[in-house]
């Protein structure tokens, strides 16, 4: 796997550990950034939207219910560091529900086991790893 598929928009299902893997990179990219080329960021966000979409490819969530969840969770974030400069106290009440809500769909994102019900594709019929729930001769999630 290149790096550059790292910020790919496409249906390539990660595990929860990769999940939280590309997050220490992201948090690390965004805190490099605060120190020297605040545009540099837009690479960490763009980094989260990708994995948290394919993340939720790897649950089998529909197409659009990724492309919100991949705008919701780094809005949240960014809103809740820039406004209230990450002080949970100085939240009001629905904001509050909000991040609570992004907090417990990441801590789903890494734990959840994802869709592992088949060990075969049902395309081309060849064995294919649980863990990993894609067909690299197809190029299909199962």
């Amino acid at each position: 796997m290149r790096l550059t598929e790292w910020f790919w928009f496409d249906n390539e299902p990660i595990s929860g550990l990769k999940y939280f893997l590309r997050a220490i990179v992201r948090n690390i990219i965004i805190l490099v950034s605060l120190y020297t080329f605040i545009g540099f960021s837009f690479f960490g966000v763009w980094l989260y939207s990708a994995t948290i979409y394919k993340r939720a490819g790897a649950f089998k969530w529909k197409k659009d219910n990724r492309i919100v969840s991949c705008i919701f969770l780094p809005l949240i974030g960014i809103l809740y560091s820039f406004v209230y400069n990450n002080d949970p106290i100085s939240a009001d009440g629905i904001f509050l529900l909000l991040y609570f809500c992004a907090v417990i769909l990441n801590l789903y994102f890494i734990f959840g086991s994802g869709n592992r019900s088949a060990d075969s594709c049902e395309k081309c019929g060849i064995k294919v790893d649980p863990n990993i729930r894609y067909c690299y001769k197809c190029e299909t999630n199962l």
